[in-house]
């Protein structure tokens, strides 16, 4: 069962909020975080999905919630969420089966008796006919074979907020926490699912299971045979193997966490709680924790919740023969971040995320560096943001949170440590001077330009005298030796700053865009068009040319003229390009496409719209295809003259080479330098 859709209306604190699922090409759900404030309303919608479990499968099962004398306990009471003041609540949920992957449930809860014209607009005939005032849950119809086999042959679990462990070194009277032993097998009716839906602290059962497979995983052997003294082999060859691979698997999903290769195996039986043995090489020799539960906190969360995942499958198919990738299901963490550090928040929690493809993972977060290890790991399209309240879709970087968390971090030693070893590198590398750009794309830009310009009389004796540092983003999937650096604005200004205090041989210019000038404004001076740090480091932010208002922010793809960012480039047989938030009304609509980051739309919007998983633009019949193409994909074609990109001017890109020659040549240069950059006419190549 896969969750498509969840739409609401005057609950809590959201006032219309319509989210859509997304899947990959293959049918694949992507992770779904819901970000926020606190308050925006994360963890009530949340509460929706997780009373939907209980609503849709109270039928088919007589163990899924708490019956009473007159039917059942409900797990959310729907009339305490309505927003204050309210006379209706609606709210919506749409799911698939998963093995049609269309939609074949809704589940619709209201209070009040007023039914909009935006819900009328998405319910079924059938919930609507039924629809009153006193049957405030209600389900589209669906058999309870269908359902029961739905739940029993996928996942639907649960990890609240207050989940939580009992660590081994809490005395046992202080805690409930019983010593490993021999658990009673449950008895299995036709009409019970024996799968909790929400998992509050599975450290215990996800313990005596590991042990169980482990026990599985062990040969047994018999008696010599008589005749030739051989030991015999008990059980079937097949199944151990099969218990073995498991094993392995399970160790594999350890070794993520704890960032080394590890093995588990079962101790001495006089070894009480150290029975099951954690230790990190082949030979068995070393105890890295002596227990299970002596895991750090952050490391027995991560894997409470991959291993529950991994032992609900068990209870469906005991074999294992589809192991991780076949899981499906949708498993919901509230505060994923809870008890992480920054390591398993960015690096490892992303990639244990990506071992189970047809799990839908539906999470909220307050946590930047999370989202940024997921796209690090799953790439911009491999998961979807929505904002709260409103449920807006947004990209990693539009996090509100983000810019807060990232400004704190950019600052610190840790951050910047690479970046200063690459400077200190270049230091003295030769006596070319060395020009940073803020982006991965602008030196592409840059260098380009400089190919058409560096024979124009005015640049005589200027060429050979600078190199751009050349460099990808983080994730880049690029092949090879090159660079790979993340350099937002904050990381260029402090970069700045941490070189001016270098001893230095060689010439360092820092261009940063203009499209934050708040954030750059250490990198300009008011009286010049560059700083001068030293007689060693200058800086400037990129200067407007004549076609832009001298206020408009601006990034280096605003010094080609609109119908050049708009050239079209074809990846995989689709033609997709650069759009201008002004081609949108702000609803992100007109008359041929949808632009889905509608806070960058509307006609005195010149914003870059590219093609992240936040910004897609999709044409009017067709809201499955991306026509939007990303920045870097539109950078490497002006960078290597690509069919029509070929054609693109450079005119714009004297503003910064004048002030270049400025900085490197100033015995040469006649431009008064107390005034402003050179603002250039987009019809001219001299200056006006």
């Amino acid at each position: 069962m896969y969750l498509k859709k969840i739409a609401c209306e005057n609950m809590g604190p959201i006032a219309w909020c319509d989210i859509t699922s997304g899947f990959t090409p293959e049918g694949n759900p992507k992770p779904l975080i819901l970000v926020g404030k606190n308050g925006t309303g994360k963890s009530t919608l949340i509460s929706s999905i997780v009373d939907s479990f209980f609503e849709i499968g109270d039928d088919a099962f007589s163990d899924l919630t708490n019956k009473v004398f007159n039917g059942h306990s409900y797990y959310k009471i729907t009339g305490i969420e309505q927003a204050r003041g309210g006379e209706y609540l609606n709210c919506l949920l749409e799911y698939s089966l998963s093995s049609t992957n269309v939609c074949n449930i809704q589940f619709f809860y209201h209070v009040g008796d007023e039914l909009t014209n935006k819900f009328q607009s998405i319910l079924s005939k059938e919930i609507l006919l039924n629809f009153n005032k006193d049957n405030q849950k209600l389900l589209t119809n669906i058999s309870k074979e269908k359902i029961r086999k739905e739940y029993k042959d996928t996942i639907n679990i649960y990890f609240p907020p207050e989940r939580f462990y009992i660590p081994s070194w809490m005395g046992t009277s202080y805690s409930n926490s019983p010593d490993f032993g021999i658990k009673k097998p449950e008895q299995v009716f036709r009409d019970t699912l024996n799968k909790k839906i929400i998992c509050y602290n599975p450290t215990i059962e996800n313990t005596q299971w590991l042990m169980d497979l482990l026990i599985d995983a062990k040969a047994t052997l018999g008696l010599p045979n008589n005749a030739d003294g051989k030991f015999s082999l008990i059980g079937n060859t097949n199944d151990i193997c099969n218990y073995i691979h498991q094993k392995e698997k399970i160790e594999e999903l350890l070794s993520i966490i704890l960032d080394q290769k590890i093995h588990i195996n079962l101790g001495p039986r006089i070894s009480g709680k150290r029975r099951l043995e954690i230790r990190t090489d082949g030979s068995y020799r070393f105890v890295r924790i002596p227990t299970f539960d002596s895991l750090s906190y952050g490391e027995i969360t991560l894997l409470n919740i991959f291993l529950s995942i991994i032992r609900y499958q068990d209870r469906i198919d005991i074999s294992w023969d589809k192991f991780f990738s076949e899981i499906q299901g949708i498993v919901v963490i509230d505060e994923i971040e809870l008890h992480l550090h920054v390591d398993l928040q960015r690096k490892i929690l992303p990639q244990l995320i990506q071992l189970f493809p047809k799990v839908q993972f539906i999470i909220t977060t307050h946590s930047p560096l999370f989202l940024l290890g997921m796209q690090d790991v799953l790439g911009q399209d491999g998961f979807d943001i929505f904002e709260m309240p409103d449920g807006r879709p947004i990209s990693a970087e539009e996090f509100s949170e983000f810019g807060k968390a990232y400004e704190a971090i950019s600052t610190t030693n840790m951050f910047n440590q690479e970046l200063r070893r690459i400077i200190q590198e270049q230091a003295n590398a030769n006596m070319k001077a060395l020009i940073i750009t803020e982006g991965s794309t602008d030196w592409k830009h840059m260098k380009r330009a400089w190919n058409k310009l560096k024979n124009e009389p005015q640049y005589a004796g200027l060429d050979g005298k600078f190199e751009f540092l050349e460099y990808e983003p983080k994730n880049s999937s690029k092949p090879g030796d090159i660079l790979k650096l993340e350099m937002g604005d904050s990381a260029l200004v402090s970069l700045c700053k941490d070189t001016e205090k270098l001893p230095l041989q060689r010439q360092f210019i820092f261009i940063s865009d203009a499209d934050q000038p708040e954030k750059t404004k250490d990198l300009r001076d008011a009286t010049k068009p560059f700083k001068s740090w030293n007689d060693k480091v200058f800086s400037f932010q990129l200067p407007i040319p004549k076609n832009h208002n001298e206020n408009d922010k601006i990034c280096i793809e605003h010094y080609y003229t609109d119908e050049e960012i708009k050239t079209e480039k074809l990846i995989n047989g689709i033609p997709r390009r650069l759009f201008l938030g002004n081609e949108f009304d702000k609803r992100g609509y007109n008359l041929n496409y949808i632009c889905e980051n509608k806070k960058i739309c509307g006609p005195d919007q010149i914003s870059i719209i590219e093609g992240d998983s936040s910004s897609r633009v999709t044409a009017i019949n067709d809201e499955n295809t991306n026509l939007a193409l990303p920045k870097s994909d539109f950078a490497e074609a002006i960078l290597n003259e690509e069919g029509d990109f070929a054609k693109i001017s450079s005119k714009n890109f004297i503003l910064i080479f004048d002030i270049i020659k400025q900085i490197l040549l100033p015995e040469t240069t006649t431009t008064d330098t107390s005034q402003p950059a050179t603002v250039l006419s987009p019809s001219s190549t001299k200056p006006q």
